[in-house]
């Protein structure tokens, strides 16, 4: 099992490099382009509708002019590797609010208890109920009152992502295709003996490729929601130890 190990962690390093050659080896100003392209971003999502986004929109485009000339004015010293100052990052992304922050710890302590709690005891809340409240309680700790302020922040793209892969994933089952690559799982697992820990090494195997060649087009919190009751079902068929397949 090691040599394969080796073997594949070498294949998967030339793999990457040759085909992300361009990306690994980053050119000077690249970084700042990037945050270049963010900042410009930003500045069209903000409306300028109140004075204060008026100001906040006024700087951000000093800003970007300010990072155009730098750009435009050369690589000059990017080359070279810059000391980082650990106390002028503490000064500069330092805790501002320490109140905001011991109760936003307390509300994300008490949401992940809730989490643990609800798989051990049965509360009768699903986990989305929980962050949801989770949230409602963060926003009135934090002493926020314009809630629409708050939604024009919310990625809503990223959330329709999501739902959509759920809802995805749960047509694939109703399809049955989730079975079906279960089911030609266990047969490919029942052509190996029984002797030895050979069935059981195929298994893992056959496991680990199946889901890294899924998760290169699924998301993987879906997909792992989906091949949960594949594996029980595995284990059970070809009379195999759950624990090796669930890790």
């Amino acid at each position: 099992m090691v040599p394969g190990v080796v073997i594949t962690l070498v294949a998967t390093f030339f793999i990457v490099r040759r085909w992300f050659h361009s990306r690994i080896d980053r050119q000077p100003h690249q970084a700042k382009q990037l945050e270049l392209r963010l900042w410009k971003q930003t500045a069209k999502r903000l409306r300028g509708g109140t004075d204060e986004e008026q100001l906040v929109l006024q700087q951000l485009h000093e800003h970007i002019k300010a990072l155009e000339e730098e750009i435009a004015a050369g690589p000059g010293d990017d080359n070279q590797v810059k000391q980082i100052d650990i106390g002028e990052l503490e000064q500069k992304y330092g805790i501002r609010d320490k109140t905001l922050f011991i109760n936003s710890s307390i509300v994300l302590g008490g949401v992940i208890f809730m989490f643990i709690l609800e798989s051990i005891v049965e509360l009768h809340l699903s986990l989305a109920w929980i962050a949801i409240i989770g949230s409602i309680m963060h926003l009135l700790v934090a002493g926020v009152k314009d809630i629409d302020t708050v939604l024009e922040h919310v990625e809503w793209g990223t959330l329709m992502f999501f739902a959509a892969l759920f809802i995805l994933m749960h047509s694939l089952e109703r399809m049955n295709l989730i079975a079906f690559i279960g089911e030609q799982l266990s047969n490919l697992i029942e052509t190996v003996p029984e002797g030895g820990d050979a069935r059981l090494a195929a298994a893992v195997t056959l496991i680990i490729w199946v889901s890294g060649i899924a998760s290169a087009f699924i998301d993987n919190i879906p997909f792992t929601t989906a091949m949960v009751p594949v594996i029980v079902a595995l284990s059970e068929r070809v009379n195999l130890p759950i624990e090796p397949l669930v890790w």
